[in-house]
């Protein structure tokens, strides 16, 4: 099967749709699946489902053979009689750059970018499934500004194979951080972002600008690190920490002292990597370069730049954290909000979810990739 051909079966076309689909987000710690329905007074949230899994799935495992992934999307599937789905795959199996190629039709544009793929990513073009996705075009020059998406196929291929044994079927794959940028910035909102999407063992951290999401960075610290952190420094039990940890969180309350230490210790290593973000980003957008900006930093440490970033936009369930917002933002001295699932979707004035706020955190990635049909 050519690139081309494999895109088209496994990428959306006019076709697919019509056809009623749902996003399915598999985390290393839960599934979330979430679908929208059309209506004549816009989208509507049909329903979402959180299944938890019995053990962490291990970043070198095989899904396929993994019994208790594979009974939970079962289950999921007889439930909610699914067919079609569209499904994340995660930012530590995938690859992100930004290359500038010369205008032309989508087949010209394919071949152009695969004559450089191999100079951006550790992988060759036989093995590799890519998109791309156009952020601006130069008038002067006539060059294409893009964003392009890699996923070895040996990966997509693993995530087919795995839903089609649970009955369901593929249309379209999305990198995580790409579907919850579709859920949580605003269409036609195209400003800097910086999104920071905290999981049960790892922190995405995404550049969103042109609302496209143009730069990542893995972090190796999650919720289960925030939970870690109260176990030793208070001496409790996992759910007696989980428990302080939101209904407490960074309250500096004397009572809480203890467990809000705990928090900061923790986020500021997080800190420290957004910093190393704006730093990156402020480097490509302007003539200074990486080294003149780090030489810039360290010669005046109170000139800090985020880059041009206007927001920062927590989202997964630890953003609800008490407190954790205010941190962020007086630590990195840039505005921070916790991320709306909904910005795309609904109004509240029109329409209320039957889950909560708080509960709707965890549903970013699934219901931007049920978003997709309608973008």
């Amino acid at each position: 099967m050519s690139h081309i051909d494999f895109f088209n079966k496994y990428f959306p076309t006019a076709h697919y749709l019509e056809m009623s689909h749902v996003g399915v987000d598999v985390s290393s710690s839960a599934v979330h699946v979430s679908e929208l329905l059309r209506t004549s007074k816009g989208l509507k949230l049909r329903f979402c489902s959180e299944e938890k899994l019995d053990a962490p799935i291990l970043s070198n495992e095989s899904l396929i053979s993994n019994k208790n992934l594979i009974t939970i999307l079962k289950k999921i599937q007889k439930k909610y009689n699914l067919k079609f789905v569209e499904v994340s795959i995660p930012e530590e199996k995938a690859y992100l750059f930004t290359i500038e190629v010369e205008d032309g039709s989508k087949e010209e544009i394919r071949t152009r970018i695969e004559m450089h793929l191999e100079e951006n990513v550790p992988i060759s073009i036989d093995d590799a499934v890519f998109d791309y996705h156009r952020i601006k075009k130069n008038e002067n020059t006539g060059m294409q500004f893009l964003a392009v998406s890699v996923v070895p196929s040996i990966v997509i291929n693993e995530y087919i194979e795995l839903f089609e044994s649970c009955g369901m079927f593929p249309i379209s794959f999305l990198i995580e951080n790409q579907a919850l940028s579709r859920a949580i910035i605003k269409r036609g909102d195209r400003e800097n972002y910086l999104v920071v999407n905290v999981g049960s063992k790892s922190t995405v951290l995404s550049v969103v600008n042109d609302e496209t999401v143009q730069f990542t960075s893995t972090v190796s610290l999650g919720s289960e690190d925030f939970t870690n952190a109260i176990m030793k420094a208070a001496s409790l039990d996992q759910d007696q920490a989980v428990s302080l940890k939101y209904e407490k969180g960074f309250s500096r309350d004397k009572e809480n002292e203890v467990v809000s230490n705990a928090l900061i210790g923790t986020s500021n290593i997080l800190i420290e990597e957004i910093k190393k973000i704006f730093v990156y980003w402020n480097s490509l957008n302007t003539s200074k370069g990486l080294e003149g900006v780090i030489t810039e930093l360290q010669d005046n440490n109170s000139a800090f730049n985020n880059g041009g970033v206007k927001k920062i936009l927590i989202a997964g369930r630890e953003a609800g954290i008490i407190g954790f917002r205010d941190f962020l933002a007086i630590s990195l001295k840039t505005p921070v909000e916790i991320a709306n699932v909904w910005t795309n979707i609904l109004s509240f004035e029109n329409d209320i979810p039957e889950i909560s706020m708080k509960e709707s955190l965890g549903y970013g990635i699934s219901l931007g990739l049920a978003l997709l049909k309608d973008q």
